[in-house]
């Protein structure tokens, strides 16, 4: 890399169920995880429009870097297990065959986005040798985020009726957290 900071890209967390709410906390993880990278400037951060290229398919870590031109691939996936959820994230390094590392925690659905943070950590801590300071996170109440991405996957089906059900849980969010800005 040089004197270039690392380049990343992290992919669209994927939801092994059909369920809307897993669904729309997959797409918060990865919203919240891309928002904290792209703020920081130790890092350079491919943007999702990047990924539109590929198209949603699976394709491989490797192929992702190469094409995107990055270093570092971050993919993840939520699980549903019987009573809470598993996530599963990796961290790829441009011509490695195996995984930097990767993470697996199962935790209550509704405590999910608990693991930002330290994922933030981990991740700069894997990419940038020197110490750094992590990007700010916001601290928001849990439940205003699953309002809020509820809201989202509502949000992108753009019928009358979910575009009236998406805007009930973002007015919902706000009130419960009006430093929510995301929920406005």
């Amino acid at each position: 890399c040089g004197s270039q900071p690392p380049a990343l890209v992290v992919r669209p967390c994927s939801a092994r169920d059909s369920d809307a709410g897993l669904r729309a906390a997959a797409e918060g993880l990865y919203e919240s995880l891309a928002d904290a990278f792209a703020r920081s400037a130790n890092l350079r951060v491919a943007g999702r429009e990047s990924l539109l290229a590929l198209g949603r398919g699976q394709a491989n870590p490797q192929h992702v870097a190469e094409v995107l031109d990055v270093d570092y691939v971050l993919s993840g996936e939520i699980v549903p297990t019987t009573v809470s959820v598993r996530s599963h994230i990796v961290l790829w390094h441009r011509g490695e065959t195996a995984p930097v590392w990767v993470d697996e925690q199962e935790s209550p659905r509704q405590q999910l986005f608990r693991i930002v943070v330290p994922l933030i950590a981990r991740v700069h801590t894997s990419l940038i040798a020197a110490p750094v300071s992590a990007p700010v996170v916001q601290a928001v109440p849990i439940s205003s985020q699953d309002l809020y991405w509820l809201g989202r996957h509502y949000w992108y089906q753009r019928t009358p009726e979910s575009l009236a059900r998406a805007l009930g849980y973002f007015q919902r969010a706000a009130a419960e957290n009006p430093q929510f800005a995301q929920a406005y």
